[in-house]
Parts: structure tokens; C-alpha cells; sequence
């Protein structure tokens, strides 16, 4: 349940100054919105070719020599990149994003309004898609950071 403010008693600046903050904080979180979203699509780029590369070298090694410890080990890389690359995709899919500002039309009902609680309203409106932007880029930085995990596991295991 969202707790309506009372925004009587305060001075016009104030509310101006927690829009202020609340656009400021919401371009911020575009920004690293925009730069998560092209780190997570270059390491899936990444890990992408390094999983045809692997899966390729296995095939390759397979028709030579019919070691099969070294393919299966192989196979399981190219496996375990290619899950990387698709948690990096995810990390990086179309998702909804809030931005600062508003639509023009949100404010007409309230035009003739007094102007305080009409902003006030407006704060209110950017904690909650502030609080959403960061569900999103929390669930995004997961998945990012799973498929980092999987991509490193066959480094990993190779090196014990």
C-alpha cells in the first residue's frame, strides 16, 4: 500500500529541490542503466565467440582424435559459455525503465490545482519508478553476475 504525504505547511522551494534530487537521481540511474546494458551485451558478444571457438576446437579435436575425456571437457566449456552469453543477454533485454520527467497531459487534470501538493504528488510519483529502476538494474546485475560466474568456471576448473 503506497503512503500518501501530507504536503501542506511545505514552501514551494523545498518540493522544487526534492524534484530536483529525484530527476538528478533518476538520470543517474539511466546513465548506468545505458552502460550495464553495453557491458553485458559485449561480454555475451564475447563469450559468445569464445563458445563457437570451443565448441569448433572440440569438434575439430574430435575428428583427429577420439579422446574423449578433453571433448567432453571441451563440450562442457562451450556449454557453460554459451549460458554465460545468454544470462548476459538477459542482463541486457528491452525491459520498462522509468526516465525523468513526465508527460505534459499528467499534469493537466491538476492544472488549476494548488502547485505544492501537485509536485509533492509528482515526488511521491519518481520515489516509486526510483524504487523500480532499481529492482531492474538488481535483477539485471544478477544475471550479469551469473553469467560472469559461468564463464570463469571452465578458467577455474582448469586451474585446480
Amino acid at each position: 500500500m503506497v503512503k500518501v504525504l501530507s504536503w501542506e505547511g511545505v514552501s514551494e522551494k523545498t518540493v522544487r529541490q526534492i524534484l530536483s534530487e529525484a530527476e538528478s537521481f533518476m538520470a543517474a540511474q539511466l546513465q548506468v542503466a545505458l552502460a550495464t546494458d553495453q557491458r553485458a551485451i559485449t561480454a555475451a558478444s564475447i563469450f559468445s565467440a569464445f563458445s563457437t571457438a570451443v565448441v569448433g576446437a572440440a569438434i575439430a579435436y574430435w575428428a583427429q582424435s577420439e579422446d574423449t575425456p578433453l571433448v567432453t571437457a571441451l563440450m562442457v566449456a562451450g556449454v557453460l559459455l554459451t549460458a554465460a552469453a545468454f544470462c548476459c543477454f538477459w542482463a541486457a533485454r528491452p525491459i520498462n525503465f522509468y526516465f525523468p520527467g513526465n508527460h505534459p497531459a499528467s499534469w493537466w487534470n491538476c492544472r488549476t490545482s494548488p502547485l505544492v501538493p501537485a509536485l509533492g504528488g509528482e515526488a511521491e510519483n519518481y520515489q516509486t519508478r526510483i524504487e523500480h529502476n532499481e529492482r531492474c538494474l538488481q535483477a539485471n546485475a544478477r544475471a550479469f553476475n551469473r553469467g560472469m560466474r559461468l564463464a570463469g568456471a571452465p578458467l577455474h576448473s582448469s586451474l585446480i
